[in-house]
């Protein structure tokens, strides 16, 4: 009689490998400490780092430096020429109110308040959304609210028309680019983005409520961000940007060809508390303040006329570059285990995304120490650091493509940490087949701040409390009383799962939004001037308790899926998972 080898509590391993298994995870769980990952994080946000800037370029040859002191086999780094887009800094964008003269009677800001000195810096990049047409446009505003393609048809119903209109939205429900591009087919001029206080403001929009005091957004923030809409290098679409290739023409290339300036809701209810017109609905009021209109046109009382959109965006070809260290692997080395974050921020970018740079730089010292003491993968593990994340996923989406095929073949898994943080609650995607992992994994890990219980008991915990508060989604595979929703569009597995056919994990912890008036994407303060190692040491993750937990998380899983004798895939969840989506779609 033919016996199976005995289970461990994770995957079917060998006694050796439990035994091995368990020297190196001790290892990992023992020696990630909080401290040094603050310490990072303190390191990565000393200067804003836009991509392609001399400030992300110090950040990746720092980068390199340090894997190399860490004794990674392998470290190099990885360039591609890339087209961006900026703000003009002598001439920055602007949105103007104009009287029946054409006088300027209002200017937006086109910088947040300086609320503590430590926060300005010169080379701080003004607000503004890459890869916005350039230009300047004048006509009547009106307001869409999310702009989706159910606001679009809710103006067209109310006989609406935004043709040879500017306008005016919020962000959220689906992705800025999009609203633009909606905006754009129906013939508007351009279009004004911002947050609304509702949402990103929810105890109130008083100084001692907001930023630097809590973490909710003050009335000057306004979120930075792209709005291309295809990933990669937009002149070089699913082929690598290496030296020598072909590139489309700019005019071909699928960017906005109307202006878009986002700006602070301060500045917005300028312009929104004197529209005409009809009057928004309940549903449409973006904010508990007074009655809006759709527009288009001003009211009576109003010496307003129209809106002047100025924005001076120029495209730029630059350098982009990926850092790349491999800790080689002993038996299977030509077996790729990856783990990645992007380096560039639209700022100082302490939660996006140098959170998740902050607890990468430890797991890599702990296991650059491991392999100094004679320990060694199976599989070939590569840490990858990606640039241009921002602007569309640029960095990792050229390296999948100029490795496409020995990636395709060789990698078994990668595994991602945008946001490592921006709140307490473990929110994991993950290609199906390893969503078993991921919840046996999260069964070795403590609990950040209660070290009595682990991370799965606390993540168990939270999903009995949201089952009573929200129904669950049906597209989010549900097992053993926890939530582990598909991989989404926004981050750098996209080219791995998407493109190359790899499963993938994306690790992050998020807001507790059970108990908020006001559901909102992200965090209050994202991409604004304010995301700020300040932010994160005070009030979202004082201590780095959860910087801790995502780092033994990628430490532990990263060390299963190089050393596990039988790669911990579950087909079976994956069947599941098929067949829940599927149902869910009859």
């Amino acid at each position: 009689m033919i016996r199976r080898p005995p289970r461990s509590t994770l995957f079917p391993y060998t006694t050796l490998f439990r035994s091995q298994e368990l020297n190196v995870t001790e290892t990992i769980l023992r020696e990630v400490n909080a401290t040094r990952i603050r310490e990072n994080l303190q390191y990565l946000t000393r200067n804003p780092h836009l991509a392609g800037t001399s400030y992300d370029d110090d950040l990746a040859d720092y980068i390199e430096d340090l894997w190399k002191a860490q004794g990674l086999d392998l470290v190099k780094k990885v360039s591609y020429k890339t087209l961006l887009s900026y703000p003009e800094f002598q001439n920055p964008n602007k949105v103007h109110l104009l009287n029946s003269n054409n006088e300027i009677i209002f200017t937006s800001k086109h910088m947040e308040d300086v609320l503590r000195q430590e926060d300005q810096h010169k080379d701080f990049v003004h607000m503004y959304n890459a890869y916005s047409a350039n230009g300047t446009v004048e006509g009547e505003l009106v307001y869409a609210r999310y702009a989706t393609p159910e606001d679009f048809k809710t103006l067209t119903q109310s006989g609406i028309d935004v043709a040879g209109k500017i306008v005016i939205a919020k962000y959220g429900l689906i992705y800025r680019g999009n609203k633009v591009k909606l905006a754009q087919s129906y013939g508007a001029l351009g279009m004004i983005l911002f947050s609304d206080p509702h949402e990103y403001a929810q105890d109130g929009e008083e100084p001692y409520n907001v930023y630097p005091n809590t973490w909710w957004l003050p009335p000057s923030g306004a979120a930075r961000g792209s709005l291309k809409t295809a990933k990669g290098d937009p002149l070089t679409p699913e082929y690598p940007s290496i030296d020598g290739a072909y590139r489309i023409p700019v005019k071909d290339a699928v960017i906005p060809k109307i202006p878009c300036q986002p700006i602070g809701y301060g500045d917005a209810f300028q312009l929104l508390h004197l529209l005409g017109g009809v009057t928004a609905p309940a549903h449409w009021q973006p904010s508990n303040q007074s009655l809006l209109h759709l527009g288009p046109g001003f009211l009576e009382h109003s010496t307003a006329r129209k809106v002047r959109l100025v924005v001076n965006n120029q495209l730029k070809t630059v350098n982009s570059t990926n850092v790349i260290g491999i800790i080689r692997g002993s038996s299977e080395p030509d077996r790729y285990i990856l783990a990645g974050n992007h380096r560039d921020a639209w700022g100082f970018g302490a939660v996006d995304a140098s959170s998740g740079t902050a607890q990468m730089l430890e797991v890599t010292r702990v296991l650059g120490n491991l392999v100094r003491q004679g320990w060694r993968p199976k599989r070939t593990l590569v840490f990858c650091n990606w640039g241009a994340e921002e602007f569309g996923l640029v960095g990792s989406t050229e390296w999948v493509e100029d490795n496409l095929l020995k990636l395709s073949n060789r990698a078994v898994a990668y595994i991602n940490t945008d946001i490592c943080t921006s709140g307490d609650v473990f929110r994991p995607t993950a290609s199906p087949q390893l969503h078993h992992f991921v919840i046996e994994t999260s069964k070795k890990i403590p609990a950040p701040n209660n070290n009595s219980i682990t991370l799965y008991d606390y993540w168990k915990q939270y999903h009995a409390e949201a089952a009573k508060v929200a129904p669950e989604n049906p597209n989010d595979f549900v097992d053993a009383s926890v939530i582990i929703k598909p991989l989404g569009g926004g981050t750098d597995h996209v080219p791995f799962t998407f493109f190359a056919g790899i499963p993938a994990i994306d690790l992050t912890f998020e807001k507790n939004k059970l108990h908020l008036p006001v559901k909102f994407i992200a965090y209050p303060l994202y991409h604004t001037g304010y995301d700020t190692f300040f932010l994160v040491d005070s009030f979202i993750d004082p201590g780095f308790n959860l910087h801790k937990t995502c780092g033994l998380l990628n430490g532990l899983m990263l060390h299963t899926l190089a050393d596990a004798p039988i790669i911990p895939f579950n087909v079976t969840y994956y069947a599941k998972s098929i067949f829940q989506i599927g149902r869910a779609h009859v």
